[in-house]
């Protein structure tokens, strides 16, 4: 058995030497082959600079291919709470479709964001717990869920899987971390805190972290950034600059250049459809003129026919 010291009192988490020596990770393989000061792990790992309940979740996947986090705190209904847009993105993402050039497109939905993970089936399911259960329950209490701790707790995950190279974790996690950000969009109790809280983890001052895990969490903030703007911590948030706001405004900018496209194809179909009405009256105007020209043809001529050339 190894002991591992993590958090910021040490607390030793046991597991067995196997599950490092066996993992897929080269740099958990090497803690425990004596090639580091940890030798072959009997003097234990220090893992303080790590969040004590992720180095759990970390020594539970090594040993039964899985992890756990808290459940969402079930939360009472207050008026503050943001609602979901009743805009219909279907109709939206279907009209861009007809007018914007190849390789410009809407905001992909946080649910299609990520390909289909290269793990076993009972794998993917979100680890928040089982929704169905928990929504009806909600429902019946008139009540949201507080998803903020399960987000942050997921990226935790991604984090320390990314930084020992157990890459199997990582797409466990990030998919789990879609998924909690799927339920989040419509049964958060307060959507803006669980986003800044994730933002805070995902974009501290003092380091960078992994630049998929950027990559989503500044996607899901732009998705929902007209209803963030209006707070007052996210824009202070946004006041700090650096990578946070450099990543949203990529995400925001390719946005706006969809629109202009969109705005831009809808003039110029208008333009052309003005085009098209404006010949057809003139065509009308034009046969009437003929018309009447024929109409006042003297009595001598009248009778005069027009057969069209068959040969």
């Amino acid at each position: 058995m190894v002991p591992i010291r993590a958090g910021a009192d040490k607390k030793v988490i046991w597991t067995h030497r196997d599950n490092l020596a066996e993992s897929e990770s080269s740099t958990l393989k090497a803690l425990v082959s004596g090639q580091y000061k940890e030798g072959d792990g009997q003097n234990g790992i220090d893992w303080s600079e790590w969040d004590y309940g992720t180095v759990i979740q970390l020594i539970t996947y090594l040993s039964i291919g899985d992890y756990h986090v808290k459940l969402p705190e079930l939360k009472e209904m207050t008026p503050e709470v943001p609602t979901p847009s009743s805009s219909k993105p279907a109709n939206t993402a279907h009209q861009a479709a007809e007018v914007q050039p190849r390789g410009i497109q809407l905001l992909t939905r946080i649910d299609r964001f990520l390909p289909d993970p290269p793990l076993p089936t009972w794998r993917r399911n979100t680890d928040a717990g089982d929704f169905h259960f928990m929504l009806s329950e909600a429902k019946q209490q008139d009540k949201k869920f507080d998803f903020g701790p399960a987000l942050v707790a997921h990226a935790k995950v991604y984090v320390l899987a990314d930084y020992h190279n157990v890459d199997t974790l990582k797409s466990l996690a990030l998919r789990r971390l879609a998924q909690t950000m799927q339920m989040t969009e419509h049964h958060s109790w307060d959507l803006i805190g669980d986003v800044l809280a994730l933002v805070e983890f995902v974009y501290p001052e003092d380091m960078g972290r992994p630049l998929q895990l950027r990559n989503i969490v500044s996607h899901f903030v732009a998705l929902h950034y007209s209803k963030l703007v209006a707070n007052e911590e996210v824009l202070t948030t946004l006041e700090r600059g650096g990578e946070f706001v450099r990543d949203v405004c990529a995400k925001i900018g390719s946005q706006i250049l969809v629109h202009e496209t969109m705005f831009s194809g809808a003039i110029k179909r208008i333009a052309t459809d003005q085009m098209k009405k404006g010949e057809g009256t003139k065509n009308n105007t034009s046969t009437a003129h003929r018309q009447g020209i024929q109409t006042d043809l003297p009595n001598d001529l009248s009778h005069w026919t027009v057969t069209p050339n068959i040969w």
